[in-house]
């Protein structure tokens, strides 16, 4: 007897395209995830981050750090880009972030440098 399934075969966890996998990971994490380029800018951010906050992807995409962290300062950041410990052992410390309507969020920020494709 020849058995025809009507429903989807399981796939095997290897057909996952790995960063489909890392952004359904990342999107169900409770804290607010974002990678940050060596210009500030906003690469990536998770679902969390975007209803912390209350903006858009669309809107985040344009932004930069100095929007919604009130602690930040160029001198600070260009110092830990350059300081080798930090690449290391990366750097934890707390700020304020700046929510869309103008509510501001204590946070704990744990940062850690890497490069990929020759970008920081």
């Amino acid at each position: 007897m020849l058995y025809t399934p009507t429903s989807p075969q399981p796939h095997h966890p290897d057909d996952v395209p790995p960063l489909e996998l890392v952004d359904f990971a990342f999107s169900r994490i409770k804290d607010a995830i974002y990678i940050v380029n060596d210009m500030e800018q906003f690469c990536y951010a998770n679902d969390e981050a975007y209803r912390m906050l209350g903006y858009s992807r669309r809107e985040f995409r344009r932004m930069r750090i100095q929007d919604i962290d009130l602690g930040w300062t160029k001198e600070e950041t260009n110092r830990h880009w350059s300081d080798p410990r930090c690449w290391k052992r990366g750097l934890t410390f707390e700020t304020r972030h700046k929510t869309r309507f103008g509510m501001v969020l204590p946070v704990e920020v744990s940062v850690n440098h890497f490069l990929h494709k020759g970008r920081k």
